[in-house]
């Protein structure tokens, strides 16, 4: 068992390290806890780790982005099944609101729609995407305000400084 600050032990300086895969679940204080590391899963520079608590897509943006990093922009297939290969449940991504952007600001045509989605949650103003994997690794649409699992992208190369809180509601 390793402990999440030894694995992210660069993260005050807005560095992650690239080892691997860390679940971690964050406490009421969103103090990291105990994590498992599951070396060898992943190849290449990026990374995805789980965040086993269930809340909202703008606290787990939140909780992102007090680690320096950010919700998980999934760009292409293989990255999509990077994040589905993490464990078989829906988690939030970083895709929200209609017409469709990626929290960070980026922009990417690849969708991964479970039909008949992408649709608008009744009675909802705010809209945001997670990723279900017990469909397939598809998308859909949920009320923000559903608390979900959230997935986020930890590379070696994080920018310093603060990141600017995006949210459907904005």
């Amino acid at each position: 068992m390793l402990w999440c600050r030894r694995i992210f032990k660069r993260h005050l300086e807005s560095v992650w390290s690239p080892l691997a895969l860390c679940y971690l679940s964050l406490s009421d204080s969103t103090e990291l806890r105990d994590a498992t590391l599951l070396s060898g899963l992943l190849s290449g520079p990026n990374r995805f780790v789980l965040i086993s608590t269930k809340m909202t897509w703008t606290e787990a943006q939140s909780s992102c982005r007090e680690h320096h990093t950010d919700l998980a922009l999934v760009r292409n297939m293989e990255e999509n099944q990077i994040v589905q290969s993490l464990n078989p449940i829906e988690v939030w991504i970083g895709l929200f609101r209609d017409p469709w952007k990626w929290s960070d600001g980026s922009d990417s045509s690849f969708r991964k729609w479970n039909p008949p989605e992408p649709r608008k949650p009744g009675g909802s103003s705010e809209t945001c995407v997670a990723a279900d994997f017990s469909a397939d690794g598809r998308w859909e649409t949920l009320d923000c305000k559903v608390k979900r699992c959230s997935c986020f992208k930890a590379s070696g190369e994080s920018e310093a400084g603060e990141k600017k809180l995006l949210s459907g509601s904005e």
